[in-house]
């Protein structure tokens, strides 16, 4: 059966039931965000020490998704792959998205000397193994890095969004293949930046510990995220009818079989850095593991174990799971809810003693606004992105391959 290789029509406008839910949902997203960051703001301006590591995590958890996006369009661009063309749009319109995000960092900007003990002189004169780290851990070198990491991921993003759209507008492929030539130093500098994001936002609020996995496993954790809200994005916009014939069930098994490989690449990493850690058993290592391995945090621990690896790794594992939309959607939004316990468990403990067994539940349930505000601001700007333009990359050199292969 021969295909036409000629470049495919573009997509109808969308049809005015559909945008007018999209407005409806962006709406929806306005009123999430004001109403979580507005408590989250109340929580924090009456217990401030309290709410801040709150806001931190619901932060974190959605910076991950937008650099997920980033490293996703890149990982697209350089290895290829017909599951990429349908969800590119998606993925370029959450990139935009640290763009707002960029603007939310001032809570933790101004609530550095709350949430990260380095800032305090007294602090650090009195702890010898930190005198070393004061070129680093000072409050000019983390907001210069900070603005650094912003100006990089914003313009990366606007750099794959408006080359990608004036590939809609040309008949050759010249934003696509300089679109490939910058993937793979991007890719790059967005995993060496997101590492130092991480350690200078997470694992900087216990300034003695150190861990040459952690960036490794956070960039592992926020491709993990960005996968399953990927898969749910795709399925809700295919039962929409917006992208009806390129997101599949085929397609919807390439994802699943993404979501079971970082899922076990996830677990691999965590469990690589603990036991390097129990191996070593050296005295600034381990209260990472004595603060998250006692009294409650260590039933989380265990349940990070179950349910964050073993459980859908087996359900992954079977590829009729993959293949049953529904299942996979499930296993997605799992995952997500997953990624939130795991970052309160990565991040709330970090100031508790190690001999206390008590874990920070009140601070871990202050995240949820910190979760739905953030969230609400992200998925508003995203439904701006993503609702004007055409839905699939038009003129795309490898559509027509993705298309011929889209059945199923």
């Amino acid at each position: 059966m021969s295909h036409d290789v000629s470049t495919p029509p573009a997509p109808p406008a969308a049809p005015g039931d559909i945008r007018a839910r999209m407005d409806h949902y962006q709406r929806l997203g306005l009123l999430a965000g004001a109403g979580g960051l507005g408590l989250t703001l109340l929580l924090a301006l009456v217990f401030p020490a309290t709410a801040l590591p709150a806001y931190l995590v619901g932060y974190v958890y959605w910076v991950a998704i937008a650099l997920g996006c980033l490293g996703w369009t890149s990982i697209y661009h350089l290895v290829g792959g017909s599951w990429g063309v349908p969800v590119r749009r998606i993925l370029e319109a959450g990139a935009v998205t640290i763009i707002p995000l960029a603007v939310l960092f001032l809570p933790i900007a101004l609530g550095m000397n709350t949430l990260y003990v380095w800032t305090d002189k007294e602090y650090m004169s009195h702890h010898a193994a930190l005198v070393h780290k004061e070129v680093y851990l000072n409050t000019v070198s983390f907001l210069g890095r900070a603005l650094i990491y912003f100006l990089l991921w914003s313009g990366f993003a606007l750099l794959y969004r408006g080359t990608s759209l004036r590939q809609d507008q040309r008949s050759d492929h010249g934003p696509s293949n300089l679109l490939r030539g910058v993937a793979g130093p991007i890719l790059a500098l967005l995993f060496l930046s997101w590492t130092f994001g991480s350690i200078d936002w997470m694992m900087s609020r216990e300034p003695e510990w150190p861990s040459t996995m952690y960036g490794v496993l956070s960039s592992v954790g926020a491709l993990l995220e960005t996968l399953s809200m990927l898969v749910i994005v795709s399925y809700v916009l295919r039962n929409e009818s917006l992208m009806r014939g390129t997101v599949t069930t085929s397609r919807l098994h390439d994802l699943g079989n993404l979501l079971l490989a970082f899922t076990m690449l996830w677990a691999y990493m965590s469990f690589a850095q603990f036991l390097i850690i129990w191996a070593g058993n050296l005295p600034e290592e381990i209260p990472y593991y004595l603060r998250r391995g006692r009294g409650a945090a260590t039933w989380i621990a265990l349940a990070l174990a179950l349910f964050h690896f073993f459980v859908p790794f087996f359900i992954l594992l079977i590829r009729q799971n993959k293949k049953q939309a529904h299942r996979l959607v499930r296993v997605a939004g799992w995952m997500l809810f997953m990624r939130w316990v795991d970052l309160c468990w990565v991040i709330l403990p970090a100031t508790a003693d190690t001999h206390d067994p008590s874990f920070p539940w009140i601070q871990m349930f202050m995240s949820i606004p910190a979760v739905v505000g953030v969230g609400g601001i992200s998925v508003a700007a995203f439904l701006t992105m993503y609702k004007t333009r055409p839905w699939i990359p038009l003129n795309d050199p490898r559509i027509n391959t993705a298309l011929e292969h889209s059945g199923g």
